[in-house]
């Protein structure tokens, strides 16, 4: 009862740090500089201002100096965070594995009001939550049972197709990846050096939109027929080394993966089969609808999910949050009049709320 009181409290206080990435990082602001502000007179707020919660009934929900209102989604976020991170203190306890889904409620939560508020998801939770997830991965490999997904890939692994056509996707992505680590390229219009991550044939054409990340240039497409067919060698080659019995001498095949090894496994499966399931879901109904339909921004979100899940509960909580999205949502737009062509709904808030639905209960 104290682990989870304290880590109410420490939410609370992440809460209140949630709050100024809602507000800025959507607007390309730094969360960092100047300190936290009034929005309406831009006075300076105070510490005895700014504690979660009380704060917030202590001055009736109001500014001190120009009594503006301060808004409603203030103290939520930060009763939110603080049961969150209660409820992860109460099933896990004062462990490694709590800390990572405090982190990854509390991510979700500012992505559920930032989408909600601006229609935007920003980059720091989304592609950030994807390196952070896998990362975590390796350090807090998921529990035997939590990762269901893993033994159904490994029988799978093991048939002879699937094993060829596995090691045929990995090569190219390990290849390229090491060579982007050595080779560094710089943008033609900008001059600023292209990461390694950045690099990698296909994948990053489709990750940046066939942009530079910085200046937002466009890439010549002219090079892409070159890296088809280098990543298609690349892939050919790591067949047949990596193959199974009759595709190539295949000296590394029938390995044991370490646990390490499995959990990453998973958490990149998640990533990249979550977000291409939901994007592809997304494309299909703009060509339906001659409209778009889907962001970009909930196809990342998505991705990060899938990284702290795994595919399994990610799949889960997708499945869920467009459910959520379809009723709740189009239910309120009935109800307001709202006009269904036009409107926008926020999935990423409904993706969100089930993410943590399914990762803490």
């Amino acid at each position: 009862m104290i682990e989870a009181a304290l880590a109410f409290l420490s939410g609370t206080l992440i809460g209140s740090f949630l709050n100024v990435c809602i507000h800025r990082w959507p607007r390309d602001l730094s969360v960092v500089w100047p300190g936290s502000h009034c929005v309406t007179c831009g006075h300076g707020i105070a510490w005895y201002d700014n504690i979660p919660l009380l704060s917030y009934v202590v001055l009736h929900g109001r500014c001190r100096h120009c009594l503006a209102p301060v808004a409603w989604r203030y103290p939520v976020v930060e009763l939110l965070t603080g049961l969150a991170f209660a409820v992860c203190a109460w099933r896990w306890g004062i462990s490694p594995l709590a800390a990572k889904f405090m982190l990854f409620a509390a991510m979700n939560v500012g992505m559920i009001f930032a989408d909600y508020e601006t229609r935007l998801l920003p980059d720091e939770f989304t592609k950030g939550g994807i390196w952070i997830g896998l990362g975590l991965a390796v350090l807090i490999p998921f529990e035997a049972g939590a990762a269901p997904v893993v033994a159904e890939v490994l029988r799978w692994w093991s048939l002879p197709a699937a094993q060829t056509v596995a090691a045929g996707i990995a090569g190219p992505l390990v290849f390229f990846g090491a060579l982007g680590l050595v080779f560094r390229s710089r943008c033609k219009e900008c001059l600023r050096q292209v990461r390694w991550y950045d690099n990698i044939p296909l994948l990053s054409r489709i990750l940046l939109h066939g942009r530079c990340r910085y200046c937002r240039a466009a890439i010549n497409w002219s090079e892409l027929p070159f890296e088809a067919m280098a990543a298609m060698g690349v892939a050919l080659s790591s067949m047949w080394l990596f193959g199974p019995p009759g595709v190539g001498m295949q000296p590394f095949s029938g390995v044991e993966l370490p646990k390490w090894a499995l959990s990453l496994l998973e958490s990149a499966l998640g990533a990249g089969i979550a977000s291409l399931a939901l994007w592809m879901t997304g494309w299909l109904m703009t060509r339906i609808k001659k409209k778009e339909m889907l962001g970009f921004g909930d196809v990342k979100m998505v991705g990060m999910m899938g990284a702290f899940l795994g595919l399994g509960q990610a799949m889960v909580a997708i499945a869920l949050g467009n459910f959520m999205g379809l009723v709740l949502g189009g239910g309120w737009m009935l109800w307001r009049g709202k006009d269904t062509s036009s409107y926008y709904l926020p999935l990423g808030s409904f993706l969100g709320i089930a993410a943590i639905g399914v990762a803490l209960l």
